[in-house]
């Protein structure tokens, strides 16, 4: 099939074509591009293709060559290469891309080029000038730039490259991820300011533009060209827009021919092949996809998975590939199965599969051209000359069949436009006319395809409309709004009811509708700049549009018009969302069509005729209705209407519109009543404010509370009325509207209009408190009271608020700086809630920066807080509290922060009214409501009824309001004054009412006692304007400032009265006391024998009393030592809780007598890999696993936690019960949002709400009778570290292994044990007599787990497998190596104890290689020492053993045992994760090594703080870790067996002292867990003792042992630094003369340096050149970890004080490390001294000579061994620049979809691996067989972190925490911008930086286990109704 020979032979037919394939990945792209060049390079040249090619040369020569003849060769040898096969994997379908390349790609290239096409290409980029646009088209995820300071809008991006080598990245630029399909617009003049090029592409602009490259192009290679790129167009064309699924162009057909019996017989075959293609949509979502395939293709659930992530992915795939009818059968399940319902089906097709194949190979090469396009700028005006040909029909074909297409294949489409057509400004235009043209019918496709607007051709509308000269051409020439618009209006008037928009949410078509307002934003692009210069085409073309948003506004003009409710509640909430979405699309639009038609006098004129006529249709007959009302001497023609019972609207885009465009009349010289406006049906100046008005009366109708039963629709409509959302188009348009109208109607009758359509008529005659008494109720006055305040507060608005260019004489910085000011006077705020509370612009800025630094100081951040934004001082006296953006909220908050302020500053407690700007010309007007009658009249009403005790239609807050407007109008009368213009009087006008009367009668008025500064203000100011009118020249003319000095001198005054007051008082009570005092002194004196027989309390109490710890260490000796013969032991004290349940009080008893009710705390016990310095080393197995001793390098763990609040065990535990049982009662589908999982025994603290998983018992320390027996006479012998080593020695000599679980009958053995094991009996004894001497002979015959030396062994004889078994396990770690010693054998019975279900009891016994350890009787030892050293030696070694201190066990309750052994147990099951066993022997193993963990972790927590051991320890670490190393001392006395502890013990003597190769080598020891484990179990090693370690000698002994193998650690891995390897003679001379001054110090650095060439020389490594002191310093500085966990273990064990210098708050390493040795009880001097003895060396020498030493030593990676013994894990290095890293992921490729970019890059902090995050693509079955699916992060922490992870979603700036599979947050991520806030999302898109103190936190978080703990707490703050399924992060 695949052979080429015959090609020659093919008959060169002719036809036309169709088909359709998945688009290309760019792994396979790149492959090709590769490949190309590789293949040219090399000259490899198929032969065949070789003469193919020169066929067709010929032909071109001869005239006779077309399009036909290369579609011929396709039609044959496509399907052969691009077919699917039938039934194969439809997931793994893969094709031969070299045979293609060869046969297909090559072939085109070489008849193209006319030669070899490297060096066409070569030559046609030389005549390329160097680019001067950048063009890269983004793909999704893309890092994109814009430029806040110099791009045009913000869609003007640029890319990683093009921004780093740019201006802009100095500039305040902003970042974002780019969505797909845009590019970057570097070069583009139109796109920037300033700056237009980076470094990169301004030299194609400093270069001199050469000819066009086409004139130097050959024209047969120009003709070649053309005809290759115009095959290639139209055979993608119609292969990629078939609509039908089995037709095909007849050219590409096969025909019946191809079944002779040729070569080509097969090609027929594909005829007979058909495939089943599921296409992705957007209604149908993941799961049903996946459902589907399950079922009708029946394949599992990951492959469906997989199907619907390559779907989602390219648009299609194919899901079978067989014959027809099974093709058929899976397309009419799919459709079946998802129609149901009545939903729309996903689309299936069955295809022919040789129609596949064309369709992949179209998808080939239109990537194949996308590449050449961007290869050389001939091919690109080649590529444009094609397309715009015959008025460019193939752009014309595509846009018309673009939902035609599947994602990719549009995706490709659109790429090649922007490629080959956008980057050229002629090509551009003639694009964008053609998209113009056909625009309706795009958008109308649109609406009814199921595509984002991403993948839809009509997304290219950004990249026209956006560029001026495009956007102006368009407009002018082709109509392009009249487009736009009308195809918007065809959709809206499917929604008119009654002439207005009826948006309904839930109808059928509401898709469709959001669908269409894409137009909006088009429109918004088109708009973008306004002309400079306008031509009658553009104002025709301007116009035409602006007519028809004129009827787009009158259709929302009154829409959702609202009726209030009256008697019942409204049944159904009415639909309000929809509209204000439109109106949220619309405001961006209104504003530039303003700016357009205000930049033109002609425009602006018509504009507004056209305006007036519309609104003169749009009022009703309801605004012709009038009615006379009358006020004072005024009679006005009111419009009867009532806003209480007719309908009203809250939107008005007409009328608002018009009041943008008539506050840029006056530019002209032009005004509403000018002649140009003389239209017919012009509305009045009462019509034209009558809608807006209505709304201002419904919204304060709804404050009075009489619009209560219309829900929460009004509500929430009044909300965004005045959110910053909406609030310009909507708030500012309407008051802005009625300042209009204030400048054009008397101001008297403009406030009568405003007072009759309050329905306030009545309230303003002055009778009307008489009328209320007769008739109206009590709901009806507080109506009216407030009424009456909001109209006040309208007034006040309209007279006040003059921050709007235009209105005020300001700017537009001035605007944003009093919106600011306003803002600050509430609180100070961050950058982002600032930035968030104002208005933004056009180009989404609201500007802030230009001003912010002019009225604000930044406080820079200070800990984990946000830096803050605070108001200058200078700024306050512009604060006005009835800032109409103010909500009630922000009002009251802010008066309340500024009466305090001024409190504080000794000034009055009152906000008077600022000083506002003036008006500007036109609007000055308005001033005289502040002076006519009606307004006076009003305050009159409201001061006077003020006065009135009887008075029910006034409150506080109208006077307030009134003063207010008195501010106003004497600041107003102020400002004419000193402008000398006589046209306002407000004081001459205000003698009519006798205003400075009322004012003056309400001084000291009860009413008036809230205000009374205020009105003691605005009297001053009274005066003081009195005085600036009456021109008095008697009396000084005090300025404002000099009242305010004044006031502030009364306020002072008035506060040092009441400061000599409290003096006064205060001595009074002073000489009460003393009075008092002296007739205490007096009765003492006189009862004086009474007094000495009654003991004070102080001397009932015994023991010393509770103090602080500076007290207690003043009574410490002043060397406290914990351990050893020295040990300075205090007394311990009872310690009392009071349990946070019942808040009952209860003791901890000190070791003695009966104690208070058991009591626990709350723990939380965790696997970890936190401090794992091997990543790559993890537990496989744990119901395996071996935890006698924790690894060296820690890769597991296990941690405890407490939260450290106390309970009862009682309580605890019908706490835990309770919420057990009311999880249990739960709904499964609501249990996921717990922040616990009960199913894990997880529940929170009752008081903080930490997680917790367990109950740690508090229990009573073990060194009471230790402290009791300190004072005692008797002598306790010592002994000596030689013979505590023999004394070990006898018992491991005498050490019993039974290596199938049975232990003998021996002699000593407990009776329990008897009795436990009576029906065991039957293994033989075998005691090997060849016994070496302990530390000098190897011994002949190795253990079990570190079992050297000689033993007694007992084999059962189970059968033929068990001594197999036995030999094969001898291999690993607890194994028995070699063979069993000959002896006779008894055959005996085994029997299981089974703990929990039995299970892990089997699994146990069955693999556990290492036997039965058991020690023999301790009489036996001590005769054993006896001959072996002394009698002596044997007492001293029985005493440590005997002696009361150890073996005395304080009384523990039964409910106590049981909680210690449920803690032991969840330690055990919690720990290794495996099912429950009580009488598991690995329990006490597992609670000591999570002591140790837990340690190690505290230990490293306050060394990467920088602390001292002790210093800041929290009460919860401190109380946790006490009663952690308590339970693990009293463990001997909890456990089922106590066997267990013996054979632990055992176990781990022997890998200490004995070693063997089944034992894990010493650098495998982590040397601290083996001194906890054999500190707390050797009491208890021997059958008949039980004890509990109390830091005697022999904790001391075993300190020194595990502290010299860390030291053998340390030097064993010791690697010198190159200079030390090297150091001169006279150097290190030097050094040693200048050490002469500390002998000690000399002698340690040189016998280190001896034990170091030792230890190298036993484990075979080369000697190091070391220099002595440097070793030294090495030592000291590594061994200090291991001394700070030695530190506190021995200190929480026997409760020794510790010494001052481990609480220092300044951490001195080196003086800590001799303060450690001294409390540890070693010598300080020398550490020779310590360690030099023989002994010791012996057991030097057996640990260095183990053969694995040097294999670990040279290692590398997880096959060597510790290296670094300080290392502090961190998290991974982020880069500082948050841009850098974005850049670096943008790239990074999702591992399971053939190289497509990953959506949501996530990298591990902990290990730095990139994941593939919330993607179907990545999910893992986990675990494996149990069809749940988790996504990468979840599947990552499992195995990176033991379920515990901590992420980085580096596109959106977020840091994920997870733990377990379903609980997880989102915390805030450690890069900030420079106001200290962070960007999750980028929504803001500030630079980012990496904030090393943010980046500290989440380290030390990560580092205390503290992940699920933060999990738990976020869950609980933050329960959203929407829960977050974290398994498939």
């Amino acid at each position: 099939m695949n052979d080429v020979s015959l090609l020659v032979w093919i008959p060169l037919r002719f036809a036309v074509d169709e088909s359709s394939v998945s688009l290309l990945s760019e792994k396979v792209t790149d492959y090709l591009i590769v490949f190309v060049q590789e293949s040219f390079d090399h000259d490899i040249m198929d032969p065949n293709v070789c003469e193919l090619v020169d066929q067709w040369h010929a032909l071109h020569k001869e005239g006779r060559f077309s399009p036909l003849n290369i579609r011929e060769y396709w039609r044959v040898k496509v399907p052969e290469i691009y077919s699917p096969q039938q039934n194969c994997n439809c997931l793994r379908i893969s094709y031969d891309e070299e045979l293609a390349q060869k046969l297909l790609f090559d072939a085109l290239e070489r008849f193209m080029c006319g030669g070899d096409p490297s060096q066409v290409y070569q030559t046609l980029r030389q005549l390329d000038n160097p680019p001067s646009l950048c063009g890269r088209v983004f793909k999704n995820g893309d890092p994109t730039y814009g430029c806040r300071d110099c791009g045009m809008d913000p869609t003007c991006v640029l890319c990683a490259d093009c921004f780093k080598n740019s201006a802009h990245c100095k500039h305040r630029y902003k970042i974002s991820t780019s969505s797909g399909g845009g590019y970057c617009d570097c070069g583009d003049r139109e796109a920037w300011k300033t700056d237009v090029f980076c470094h990169i592409h301004i030299k194609g602009q400093m270069v001199q533009q050469n000819e066009n490259p086409l004139e130097k192009i050959p024209s047969d290679l120009t003709e070649r060209i053309q005809l290759v790129f115009d095959t290639i167009l139209q055979y993608a064309k119609e292969l990629l827009t078939i609509e039908e699924a089995f037709s095909i162009p007849k050219d590409l057909e096969l025909r019946d021919s191809d079944k002779e019996p040729t070569n080509m017989s097969s090609l027929y075959d594909y005829k007979d092949t058909f495939v089943t293609m599921l296409y992705n949509d957007e209604t149908h979502t993941y799961d049903q996809v996946i459902t589907t395939l399950e079922r009708a293709i029946e394949c599992t659930q990951k492959e469906a998975v997989a199907y619907a992530t390559s779907i989602d992915r390219e648009g299609r795939c194919i899901v079978r590939c067989s014959d027809f009818h099974n093709c058929s059968t899976s397309k009419t399940l799919m459709e079946k199965h998802t129609s149901r319902g009545g939903g729309r089906p996903l689309k299936v097709q069955v295809m022919h599969s040789y129609v596949i194949a064309h369709q992949v190979f179209a998808s080939r090469l239109l990537t194949w051209l996308h590449n050449i396009l961007e290869s050389a700028q001939a091919f690109r005006l080649i590529f444009s000359d094609i397309v715009n040909k015959d008025g460019g029909s193939i752009v014309e074909n595509i846009i018309w069949t673009d939902t035609k297409m599947w994602k990719t294949a549009r995706v490709q489409w659109h790429r090649l436009f922007i490629s080959g057509m956008l980057m050229d400004q002629e090509s551009k235009k003639m694009f964008a006319r053609i998209f113009t043209k056909h625009y309706s019918k795009m958008m109308k496709d649109f609406i009814l395809d199921d595509h984002d607007h991403a993948v839809s051709v009509a997304s290219l509308g950004v990249q026209l409309f956006t560029m001026p000269t495009i956007a102006h051409m368009l407009v002018a020439e082709e109509d392009v709004l009249v487009r736009l618009l009308n195809t918007f209006l065809s959709e809206c008037e499917k929604k008119l009811k009654d002439d207005k928009l009826a948006l309904e949410h839930r109808s059928s078509n509401t898709s469709s509708f959001r669908r269409i307002q894409y137009i909006l934003y088009d429109l918004k692009y088109l708009l973008g700049v306004k002309p400079e210069v306008w031509t009658d085409d553009l104002r025709r073309g301007f116009l035409h549009g602006y007519n028809l948003i004129l009827r787009l506004l009158s259709m929302m003009q009154g829409m959702d018009p609202m009726i209030r409710q009256v008697g019942t509640h409204m049944e159904y909430e009415p639909e309000w969302e929809s509209a204000f979405n439109l109106h949220i699309k619309l405001a961006a639009v209104i504003p530039l069509v303003i700016d357009w038609a205000a930049s033109d006098r002609i425009v602006l004129i018509k504009a507004y005729r056209l305006l007036l006529r519309e609104l003169g249709e749009t009022c009703t007959e309801d605004m012709k209705r009038r009615y006379v009302r009358e006020l004072l001497d005024y009679s006005v023609s009111c419009i009867e209407y009532d806003v209480s019972s007719a309908p009203v609207s809250i939107h008005l885009p007409l009328s608002r519109i018009a009041a943008g465009l008539t506050l840029h009349l006056d530019k002209y010289g032009l005004n509403y009543n000018s002649p140009e406006f003389h239209v017919k049906g012009k509305p009045s100046p009462e019509e034209l404010m009558e809608p807006v008005l209505r709304t201002q009366v419904m919204i304060a109708q709804v404050h009075a509370g009489m619009w209560r039963r219309n829900g929460f629709s009004l509500i929430n409509q009044i909300y965004f009325y005045h959110n910053v959302r909406c609030r310009q188009e909507m708030l500012d348009r309407d008051v802005m509207l009625l300042q209009i109208a204030a400048t054009l109607i008397d101001s008297n009758e403009f406030l009568i209009h405003l007072l009759n359509r309050f329905n306030l008529m009545s309230w303003a005659r002055e009778d009307y408190e008489i009328n209320y008494l007769r008739g109206n109720d009590e709901d009806n006055m507080r109506q009216t009271v407030v009424l009456v305040e909001e109209y006040l507060q309208l007034v006040m608005t309209l007279v006040s608020e003059r921050y709007t260019p235009g209105i005020g004489q300001i700017s537009e910085e001035e605007r944003i700086k009093k919106e600011i000011i306003q803002l600050l006077s509430i609180e100070p705020m961050p950058h982002s809630v600032l930035n968030k509370a104002l208005p933004e612009g056009t180009n989404h800025e609201t500007g802030m920066e230009k001003v912010i630094d002019e009225v604000a100081d930044f406080k820079k951040p200070a800990g984990a807080t946000k830096g803050l934004f605070e108001l200058r001082s200078s700024y306050y006296s512009h604060y006005n509290l009835f800032f109409y953006h103010y909500t009630r909220e922000e009002q009251s908050k802010s008066e309340v922060a500024q009466r305090l302020r001024k409190k504080n500053a000794g000034e009055e407690e009152c906000c008077p009214p600022p000083v506002p700007p003036p008006f500007t010309v036109p609007f000055t007007m308005i001033v005289n409501v502040l002076q006519c009658d009606v307004f006076l009249h009003t305050i009159k009403m409201v001061l006077k009824r003020m006065n009135e005790a009887k008075a029910r239609s006034v409150s506080e807050s109208q006077l307030q309001k009134v003063l207010h407007l008195i501010g106003y109008a004497l600041h107003e009368e102020e400002r004419y004054h000193q402008n000398n213009d006589p046209y306002f009087h407000f004081t001459r006008r205000a003698q009519k009412i006798e205003l400075l009367s009322l004012l003056e009668d309400l001084v000291g008025h009860h009413r008036t006692n809230t205000h009374k500064d205020l009105l003691s203000w605005t009297i001053r100011k009274y005066h003081a304007v009195l005085n600036l009118s009456a021109g008095v020249t008697k009396q000084p003319q005090l300025s404002e400032a000099a009242l305010a000095s004044a006031s502030t001198s009364v306020a002072v005054h008035a506060s040092a009265e009441k400061k000599r007051k409290a003096d006064l008082v205060a001595q009074r009570k002073a000489r009460i006391m003393a009075k008092m005092a002296a007739m205490q002194q007096s009765f003492i004196k006189t009862n004086e024998t009474l007094f000495e027989e009654t003991p004070s309390t102080v001397e009932q109490i015994p023991d010393i009393p509770e103090s602080s710890l500076m007290d207690i260490t003043e009574q410490l000796p002043e060397d406290m030592i914990a351990i050893g013969p020295r040990q300075t032991l205090l007394m311990p004290k009872e310690i009392s809780y009071t349990c946070i349940l019942c808040h009952q009080e209860d003791s901890v008893g000190s070791g003695e007598g009966p104690t208070g009710r058991p009591m626990v705390l709350g723990g939380l016990i965790q696997r970890s890999t936190v401090l794992s310095q091997n990543r790559a080393l993890r537990i496989e197995q744990p119901e395996n696993h071996d935890p006698l001793i924790l690894p060296a390098d820690l890769h597991w763990g296990v941690h405890t936690s407490s939260c450290g609040h106390a309970m009862h065990a009682q309580c605890w535990q019908k706490y835990f019960e309770d919420v057990f049982t009311k999880e249990r009662r739960r709904p499964y589908r609501i249990r996921q949002n717990l922040s616990f999982d009960i199913e894990k025994s997880e529940y929170l603290c009752p008081l903080c709400e930490a997680l917790c998983n367990t109950a740690l018992p508090l229990l009573p320390g073990v060194t009471y009778t230790a402290a009791k027996m300190r004072n005692s006479q008797d002598v306790p012998p010592v002994i000596s570290l030689v013979d505590w080593l023999k004394g070990l020695q006898a018992v491991l000599k005498l050490k019993t292994v039974v290596m199938s679980g049975v232990r003998p009958d021996e002699e000593g053995t407990s009776q329990d044990d008897v009795d436990m094991e009576a029906a065991q009996q039957g293994g033989s004894v075998v005691t090997s007599r060849a016994v070496p001497s302990f530390g000098i002979t190897v011994p002949t015959t190795a253990g079990s787990v570190g079992g050297g030396g000689s033993a007694s062994v007992v084999v059962s004889r189970l059968g033929p497998g068990t001594a197999a078994v036995g030999r094969h396990q001898s291999q690993g770690a607890g194994g028995l190596r070699g063979r069993p010693p000959h002896g006779p054998k008894l055959h005996h019975h085994k029997k299981h104890k089974k703990g929990g279900d039995g299970k892990e009891e089997k699994e146990e016994s069955q693999n556990c290689t290492e036997g039965t350890w058991t020690s023999a009787p301790f009489p036996k030892v001590r005769l054993e020492i006896m001959a072996s050293s002394s009698l002596e030696a044997a007492d001293a070694f029985s005493f440590l053993f005997n002696h009361p201190a150890s073996t005395t066990i304080p009384v523990i309750e039964p409910q106590t045992s049981e909680m210690m052994g449920n803690f032991a147990h969840a330690v055990y099951m919690h720990g290794l994760g495996v099912n429950p066993n009580l009488s598991s022997r690995r329990i006490p193993l597992m609670v000591w090594d999570t002591v140790a963990y837990t340690i190690h972790t505290l230990e490293q927590t306050q060394r990467n703080a920088n602390r001292a051991l002790l210093t800041s320890l929290s009460s919860r670490q401190h109380d946790c870790l006490a009663a952690l190393v308590k339970f693990a001392a009293h463990v001997p006395s909890c456990v089922k067996k106590k066997q267990h502890i013996e054979a632990a013990s055992l176990r781990l003597l022997s890998v200490v002292f004995e070693g063997g190769e089944s034992s894990p080598c010493f650098l495998e020891w982590d040397t601290f867990s083996v001194l906890v484990t054999l500190s707390l179990s050797l009491p208890s090693v021997f059958p008949n003792i039980q004890g509990m370690a109390i830091g005697s000698a022999q904790d001391l002994y075993l300190l020194q042992v595990c502290f010299l193998a860390h030291l053998v650690q340390l030097l064993i891995t010791y690697e010198p630094q190159t200079t030390e390897m090297d150091v001169d003679l006279d150097y290190e001379t030097n050094d040693l003369c200048e050490e002469q001054s500390s002998s000690s110090t000399n002698s340690d650095a040189s016998w280190l340096v001896s034990v170091l060439t030792c230890c190298r020389a036993l484990a075979n490594l080369n000697p190091l050149n070391v220099e002595p002191q440097r070793l030294l310093d090495y030592i000291k500085e590594n061994c200090l970890p291991f001394l700070r966990c030695c530190g506190l273990f021995f200190h929480f064990l026997t409760e020794v004080p510790t010494p001052e210098e481990l609480q220092s708050s300044v951490w001195v390493p080196e003086s800590e490390f001799y303060c450690l040795l001294r409390y540890l009880g070693l010598s300080m001097n020398s550490l020779r001294s310590t360690f030099d003895n023989p002994a010791l060396m012996e057991l030097v020498n057996r640990w260095c000579s183990d053969n694995r030493v040097g294999t670990l030593v040279a290692g590398a990676g997880s096959e060597g061994c510790v290296q670094s013994w300080m290392r502090i894990n961190q998290l991974v290095s982020l880069p500082p620049d948050y841009s850098e890293l974005i850049n670096t992921v943008s790239q990074f490729p999702c591992p399971a979809s053939s190289g497509d970019d990953s959506r949501t890059p996530t990298m591990c902090l902990v290990c730095g691996k990139m994941l593939c995050s919330q993607s179907y693509c990545c999910q893992t079955e986990f675990p494996e067989g149990s069809r749940h699916m988790v996504g990468a992060c979840t599947y990552h922490a499992h195995h990176c972190g033991a379920g515990t992870g901590i992420f980085l979603r580096v596109r959106e700036c977020k840091i994920l925490l997870l733990s377990g599979k379903i609980k997880g947050c989102f915390v805030n991520p450690p890069y900030l911008d420079e106001y200290g806030e962070t960007d999750q999302g980028l929504k803001r898109g500030n630079p980012l930086h990496l904030d090393n103190v943010q980046y500290g936190r989440l380290h030390a978080i990560w580092l205390s286990h503290a992940i699920p703990d933060t999990i738990a707490h976020t869950m609980e703050s933050n329960s959203n109704v929407v829960a977050t399924e974290w398994q498939h992060l």
